[in-house]
């Protein structure tokens, strides 16, 4: 599950870490092996950068383990998985937009904000850029630029005034043993520790083009 990032300020490097293999545990679990993954890896990982980052008010792997308990084979994670985030029926919507304007967030918003940062997606990219581990994957690659300030940034306008009402929407649905609701608290606990309180008037970065990881699966 562990993204391996360019050799970097060791830091910079565990936090491109944690935002890129946050990212990917907020996809569909459309192998055995991301499910694998996701019970093995994904909880030593996260405890891991937990003590090393120092993020002491987030919550315990051991809760996520417990979490993981009621689906204890692949087909129960996707099923689960499919049901609350997938359409046409999905319970709960993983685009970060739906929480910030009611709707998608326009697309030329972020795509804007990614091009101020000297990124853009790859060709064979397809999901909304608001989704949920579209933009972790994307902090994970401004993270590694080693810009704290930029990261800080892009996270209050956008992660942080959203991750509240997802966190309320899966609430509101009765599953609060879902393993994908301990995964927004530990992501909302992380950015909160890490980048401080939300943005109240976001604006687009008026900024000249930061330097691309030079390992980035962004395009330039």
């Amino acid at each position: 599950m562990t993204s391996k990032p360019c050799a970097l300020d060791p830091s910079a490097a565990t936090l491109a870490s944690l935002w890129l293999t946050l990212a990917r545990a907020f996809l569909p679990p459309l192998e055995a092996e991301h499910w694998r993954a996701m019970h093995a890896a994904l909880p030593l990982d996260l405890a891991e950068w937990r003590h090393e980052l120092g993020l002491g008010h987030t919550p315990r792997a051991e809760e996520l383990l417990a979490a993981q308990a009621a689906y204890n084979e692949h087909d129960a994670l996707l099923l689960h998985y499919s049901e609350l985030f997938l359409a046409p029926r999905s319970r709960v919507k993983l685009e970060v937009g739906h929480y910030l304007d009611g709707a998608t967030m326009a697309q030329d918003t972020l795509n804007r904000w990614h091009l101020a940062y000297g990124l853009d997606h790859s060709a064979d990219y397809h999901d909304c850029s608001d989704h949920l581990a579209a933009m972790l994957e994307f902090l994970g690659e401004v993270a590694g630029l080693d810009e704290p300030q930029l990261a800080a940034e892009y996270t209050r306008v956008f992660l942080l005034p959203a991750l509240p009402r997802q966190i309320q929407a899966m609430r509101r649905e009765g599953v609060g043993n879902s393993p994908y609701l301990w995964l927004m608290r530990f992501t909302l606990s992380a950015l909160e520790q890490l980048y401080g309180p939300p943005t109240a008037d976001p604006e687009i970065p008026a900024m000249a083009a930061a330097p691309r990881a030079a390992c980035s699966p962004w395009d330039s």
